[in-house]
Protein backbone atom coordinates (compact mmCIF):
# COMPACT_ATOMS: atom_id res chain seq x y z
CA UNK A 1 0.00 0.00 0.00
CA UNK A 2 2.79 2.41 0.44
CA UNK A 3 3.26 2.90 -3.29
CA UNK A 4 -0.02 3.20 -4.14
CA UNK A 5 -0.45 6.09 -1.49
CA UNK A 6 2.64 7.57 -2.48
CA UNK A 7 1.47 7.43 -5.89
CA UNK A 8 -1.92 9.04 -4.81
CA UNK A 9 -0.19 11.93 -3.06
CA UNK A 10 1.93 13.13 -5.86
CA UNK A 11 -1.17 12.87 -7.56
CA UNK A 12 -2.48 15.59 -5.47
CA UNK A 13 -5.69 12.88 -4.14
CA UNK A 14 -6.33 14.31 -0.40
CA UNK A 15 -5.94 11.17 2.01
CA UNK A 16 -5.87 11.32 5.61
CA UNK A 17 -5.13 8.15 8.21
CA UNK A 18 -6.84 6.95 11.17
CA UNK A 19 -5.50 4.24 12.72
CA UNK A 20 -8.30 1.62 14.27
CA UNK A 21 -9.56 -1.46 14.46
CA UNK A 22 -12.72 -1.63 11.64
CA UNK A 23 -13.04 -4.66 9.72
CA UNK A 24 -14.40 -2.89 6.51
CA UNK A 25 -13.53 -0.15 4.01
CA UNK A 26 -15.77 2.53 2.37
CA UNK A 27 -15.06 3.70 -1.44
CA UNK A 28 -17.55 6.95 -1.42
CA UNK A 29 -17.87 7.92 -5.59
CA UNK A 30 -20.73 10.32 -5.45
CA UNK A 31 -24.41 10.71 -3.25
CA UNK A 32 -25.96 7.78 -4.99
CA UNK A 33 -23.45 4.88 -4.50
CA UNK A 34 -20.99 3.52 -1.79
CA UNK A 35 -18.51 0.14 -1.73
CA UNK A 36 -18.39 -1.31 1.62
CA UNK A 37 -15.41 -4.19 1.68
CA UNK A 38 -14.89 -6.68 4.59
CA UNK A 39 -12.28 -8.13 5.00
CA UNK A 40 -10.44 -10.87 7.33
CA UNK A 41 -8.08 -9.01 8.91
CA UNK A 42 -5.52 -11.96 9.05
CA UNK A 43 -6.12 -12.36 5.59
CA UNK A 44 -7.20 -9.56 3.41
CA UNK A 45 -7.52 -12.25 0.38
CA UNK A 46 -10.81 -13.07 2.08
CA UNK A 47 -13.06 -10.27 1.58
CA UNK A 48 -16.13 -8.85 -0.20
CA UNK A 49 -17.45 -6.24 -1.58
CA UNK A 50 -21.30 -4.50 -1.37
CA UNK A 51 -22.21 -2.36 -4.34
CA UNK A 52 -24.86 0.20 -2.46
CA UNK A 53 -26.80 2.42 -4.11
CA UNK A 54 -29.91 2.74 -1.69
CA UNK A 55 -30.41 6.46 -0.86
CA UNK A 56 -30.55 5.88 3.08
CA UNK A 57 -28.01 3.59 3.06
CA UNK A 58 -25.15 5.76 1.37
CA UNK A 59 -25.99 9.11 3.51
CA UNK A 60 -25.66 6.57 6.54
CA UNK A 61 -22.24 5.43 5.13
CA UNK A 62 -21.60 9.54 3.87
CA UNK A 63 -21.88 10.38 7.43
CA UNK A 64 -19.52 7.59 8.67
CA UNK A 65 -16.58 8.92 6.08
CA UNK A 66 -17.15 12.26 7.48
CA UNK A 67 -16.65 11.28 11.21
CA UNK A 68 -13.28 9.42 10.44
CA UNK A 69 -12.34 12.31 8.12
CA UNK A 70 -12.39 14.66 10.90
CA UNK A 71 -10.63 12.49 13.28
CA UNK A 72 -7.74 11.52 11.16
CA UNK A 73 -4.52 13.06 10.43
CA UNK A 74 -3.56 14.46 7.14
CA UNK A 75 -0.88 12.35 4.92
CA UNK A 76 1.70 14.10 3.44
CA UNK A 77 4.06 12.84 0.35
Amino acid sequence: NYFVINKWLRLGVKMRWLESPRGYHLTLFDDKKVLVTFSNPNNTDERITLELSNPAVVKLFWHQFEDIWVQSRVLKP
